[in-house]
């Protein structure tokens, strides 16, 4: 299968990073840090379609084995008539023509998985990870003499000689990754490192000890010609203060850093040529289908994972979007569980109309800032680059900016 380099699309993020503006104070949660718990706000699964997630988790402890307990929180909508996934009513068309409605809803899948250390796994989304495909399953205990090749089970040194002792295996034992709940499937991944005899976060007394998960997320598409476009963003991270009571609810902005209080997008307009790679000829507009679209994913820092309470997490989200020339704009949306969306398709159904059209705000690029009220917000982006003839030429998958923290804190609960 041929892999096409896809040139525009990095250039014009490296034109998007040079768009930004200047940032205040920066967050506390972060995507270029080990963590506490990560958060991977867009996973994309539609195989009929060419596009897969592959998600990558790391254990950065040198020593020690780490587990963290992993909860997919469904973003599909779902037509009332025949339960299928959806994105709008007229797809909800059942037996005898009977139509039904395209209705929001979240439900939670948890998992474990167990990390050795510094050690690096990775599963698709559409397929998961368990039994025979981890790359290390074994006896949980083994004679010290052993190797990772030909290891010696053990029940204790009775059963090892010359003096070995009887040890603990690291091994993935106990990692159960289940596929992607639904397919197609929208929605987040979110993972916690977590003490295996309590099932929640260890306690800390003012010592940080579990610092140790960092993620990326690469979203591929195959392409009608068989190309393979993909787009990797780094997972955020959620860091451990050293303050934790050890029990199931996660105290964000005191057991753990505060989320941000603004989301800062930096953006080429939807519409948009880009000015790098395809100047447009003297004297003609900007078209609309022979640009860019940038897509925003954002998920709520509160969340009731246990599903007693689905009125955590909600939050509206006010957008002030400005252009090249610092004009504002603005407009809000309402986020439940899991918001995905072009964004010339935030603020109206008609995108050539939008204050993210470059044809009305003006300039090729700007800037978003994104501010949750209610819970606070996490995100990332992703950029696609058309033309008229070939259809997408790429497209490159980023992290936002983030600027301050939230005062008003956040809870995450797990079960």
């Amino acid at each position: 299968m041929l892999t096409r380099t896809r040139i525009g699309a990095a250039v014009a993020v490296a034109m998007v990073g040079v768009l930004a503006l200047a940032s205040g104070a920066k967050a506390l949660s972060r995507s270029d840090r080990p963590a506490a718990g990560v958060v991977f706000p867009r996973i994309d699964v539609d195989t009929l379609n060419g596009r897969d997630t592959v998600v990558r988790l790391s254990n950065m402890d040198p020593d020690n084995a780490v587990t963290a307990k992993c909860f997919y929180v469904n973003g599909n909508s779902h037509c009332t008539n025949t339960g299928e996934p959806c994105t709008l009513s007229s797809a909800c068309l059942g037996a005898a023509n009977s139509v039904g409605s395209c209705v929001p809803g979240w439900t939670v899948t948890d998992f474990l998985i167990v990390l050795t250390a510094q050690q690096p796994l990775g599963w698709r989304a559409s397929e998961g990870l368990s039994g025979s495909s981890l790359p290390l399953h074994g006896p949980s205990k083994i004679c010290s003499s052993s190797t990772a090749q030909f290891p010696k089970p053990c029940k204790d040194a009775s059963d090892c000689r010359g003096g070995d002792s009887c040890d603990v295996n690291q091994t993935n034992a106990g990692t159960l990754i289940p596929p992607a709940p639904e397919d197609p499937f929208m929605g987040e991944l979110k993972c916690v490192e977590i003490d295996r005899d309590t099932d929640a976060p260890p306690a800390e007394d003012g010592a940080p000890s579990t610092n140790d998960l960092k993620g990326e997320a690469t979203i591929e598409t195959i392409q009608e010609d068989d190309t393979i476009d993909v787009g990797t963003y780094n997972a955020v991270g959620l860091t451990s203060t050293g303050d934790n009571n050890g029990d199931t609810s996660l105290d964000i902005g005191n057991e753990y850093n505060a989320c941000p209080q603004t989301l800062v997008v930096n953006h080429l307009f939807d519409g948009a040529i880009n000015p790098i790679t395809s100047p447009p000829p003297h004297g003609t507009t900007i078209l609309l289908e022979e640009s860019s679209t940038t897509e925003l994913a954002l998920v709520p820092c509160s969340e009731d994972l246990t599903g007693a309470d689905r009125t955590v997490g909600v939050s509206t989200a006010q957008f002030l979007v400005y252009n090249e020339f610092e004009q504002r704009f603005s407009t809000s949306r309402r986020i439940d569980c899991f918001f995905k969306s072009q964004l010339s398709l935030i603020d109206t159904t008609q995108p050539e109309h939008s204050i993210w059209n470059a044809a009305v705000s003006g300039t090729v690029g700007g800037q978003t800032r994104v501010r949750g009220i209610g819970s606070g917000l996490l995100g990332a982006a992703r950029l696609t680059m058309t033309e008229p003839e070939n259809g997408v030429v790429g497209s490159a998958a980023y992290n936002v900016h983030q600027d301050g923290e939230r005062t008003a804190g956040d809870t995450i609960t797990i079960p």
